[in-house]
């Protein structure tokens, strides 16, 4: 390995060019690193000329070339700085050409020595810089002065700086643009770091501190992947096969997911890895392990491939493939707000049904065990804390196989406290289910399944999930003076009791209309909403403590048999 001091000038010398390899990710710098690196750049320009500005490392590997070609490397780490760079001068240069009477044979001799390789024999070595797949098109553009890159974030990088020339120095001031070329090539200092045929560039690029975007752990997975597969076939191969799908499926602008599903992964057989970086990239690498070949490097990838898919139906269910049995069920869980909790368990299962190790139906089993366990504790004042210990137990324990399934995981959650059908109905009767924002998708997954449950339902009924339905307090929440004679001397007393709690709450379409009116009226518009929650209403003459409990238990008798306790399996 090679480290020394270099200039622009230094690096693009002769007849060069700079590989980006295929699985490092696209050219992502935005305003704010072209504002700081203009910044810098504008300060040297007004300085005495010795001084000079450090713009970070650049570390690269000789690639093998014919002979008489470009010299070769691949540009391991510093692309997003020589693509911005090279964005630059391209700016002076065609600022320089719209000024030819000024600036004379400028643009001609920043293209020449900076950006192209002029006597090229092959085409692919005429750009100096020959970035990613997805962005070759627009760099060439940008190198070709062709306007169209400007729909890029290359291009709009070109743009930024094409509009900073147009503003001139810090009081407005033209630019020599000469003189500002000359800063950019030969008073920026780069950390050239060149590595021998034989080192391991992973390590080096570990251990860099980047003066640019930090990676994520998917981009240090990428990196750490592609760079221990040595055989350059089998690397272009596995990008197209597997990193690029997975990419894709993940979402290529959703860097969360695409490290939450790394994060997922490692927890799949029951293990609670951090959710850090570098856990996260560390738990990768030792999975592959340090003696891996190409082949086993390639078929850890393709099982990560095969898991992001299993994990897009666990997380978006209905857009992935996922039966509607069990993507409606998906959804209730990830209503419930334990996606944090289940996600790597559903990922895990669906696996499993891929493999045909176990039968949907027994994962829409297994999900109703667990959104009964879920909604029961819930109604008895237990958090979401320890799920995640929960649900590791049960990847631990279950036995994903077929007839094995659902009982291998009911025995783990029968260790836990499941509160039976007298105490979730008590529950139920004393606990308020809606009093803040936070609480809202519960209560209205909890009255969505009571109202589609409900023996009373109707075909006329609109759809419980629908956008214009919401959740109504049939009591309002503001006790106006109709509303306290109604509920007489202790009207405040079973306002502030029962205002939340179930027998008080119903679905309806006329949230608005209804108001603060008094029950005689608000029963109107209840009964016309067809929901059979509100059948009941339609034979009451007023609403009081004894009616909001007696409705209140048989909607919670019901909702002990929807989420029911499974005690044998």
């Amino acid at each position: 390995m090679e480290v020394r001091q270099a200039k622009l000038q230094n690096l693009l010398a002769g007849v060069v060019q700079y590989r980006v390899p295929l699985f490092q990710r696209t050219y992502n710098w935005e305003r704010t690193q072209w504002t700081q690196l203009w910044d810098d750049i504008l300060a040297i320009y007004v300085a005495d000329e010795s001084r000079t500005h450090f713009v970070g490392s650049v570390v690269t590997q000789p690639m093998p070339g014919a002979a008489g070609g470009a010299a070769k490397y691949a540009l391991i780490d510093g692309q997003q700085r020589m693509t911005t760079l090279m964005a630059l001068l391209c700016a002076i240069r065609d600022r320089a050409r719209l000024e030819a009477d000024s600036w004379g044979n400028l643009p001609d001799a920043i293209q020449k020595m900076y950006l192209i390789n002029e006597f090229a024999d092959d085409p692919g070595e005429i750009n100096k810089l020959a970035p990613t797949a997805r962005d070759a098109d627009p760099f060439r553009a940008m190198i070709d002065g062709d306007a169209t890159s400007g729909e890029t974030r290359i291009g709009a990088a070109r743009g930024y700086f094409s509009d900073a020339l147009n503003k001139g120095d810090a009081n407005g001031n033209p630019l020599d643009l000469r003189k500002l070329a000359n800063c950019v090539a030969a008073r920026l200092d780069i950390v050239s770091i060149t590595l021998n045929p034989n080192d391991n560039p992973n390590r080096i690029f570990e251990s860099l501190n980047y003066t640019g975007l930090s990676l994520n752990a998917f981009d240090l997975i990428r990196n750490y992947v592609f760079m221990n597969i040595r055989d350059p076939r089998k690397q272009d191969d596995a990008y197209e096969k597997h990193w690029l799908p997975m990419q894709e499926e993940l979402g290529r602008e959703n860097p969360e997911r695409q490290t939450m599903f790394f994060w997922r992964y490692l927890a799949k057989d029951g293990d609670l890895p951090k959710r850090d970086r570098g856990v996260i990239f560390d738990g990768v690498r030792n999975l592959i392990g340090p003696d891996a070949d190409d082949d086993a490097i390639v078929n850890a990838l393709k099982e990560f491939h095969e898991f992001s898919a299993y994990y897009m139906e666990a997380v978006d269910p209905f857009k992935h493939g996922t039966s509607e049995a069990i993507s409606e069920r998906i959804i209730r869980i990830l209503w419930w707000g334990a996606a944090n909790a289940a996600n790597t368990f559903l990922m895990k299962a669906i696996s499993h049904i891929h493999r045909g190790d176990i039968r949907e139906d027994e994962l829409a089993t297994v999900i109703d065990m667990i959104e009964s366990f879920l909604v029961r504790r819930h109604m008895r004042g237990y958090t979401q804390a320890g799920l995640r210990d929960i649900f590791a137990r049960i990847l631990r324990r279950a036995r994903f196989a077929e007839n094995e399934f659902a009982g291998s995981a009911l025995d783990v959650l029968r260790n836990y406290y499941w509160p039976n059908d007298h105490n979730f109905v008590q529950e139920f009767l004393r606990r308020p289910l809606y009093v803040h924002s936070a609480r809202y998708p519960r209560a209205r997954l909890i009255l969505n399944r009571l109202e589609r449950e409900h023996p009373r339902k109707s075909k006329e009924a609109p759809d419980p999930n629908g956008e214009k339905i919401s959740i109504e307090h049939i009591m309002p929440q503001n006790l106006t003076r109709e509303w306290r004679d109604a509920l007489g001397p202790n009207s405040v007393g079973i306002h502030s009791r029962l205002l939340h709690t179930l027998g008080n709450l119903t679905l309806t379409g006329y949230n608005p209309e209804m108001s603060d009116k008094p029950f005689h009226e608000k029963k109107t518009w209840l009964a016309e909403s067809n929901f059979a929650l509100n059948s009941s209403l339609k034979k009451l003459d007023e609403w009081n403590a004894e009616t909001i409990q007696q409705r209140g238990r048989e909607l919670a008798e019901l909702a002990a048999t929807i989420w029911r306790v499974r005690r044998k399996q």
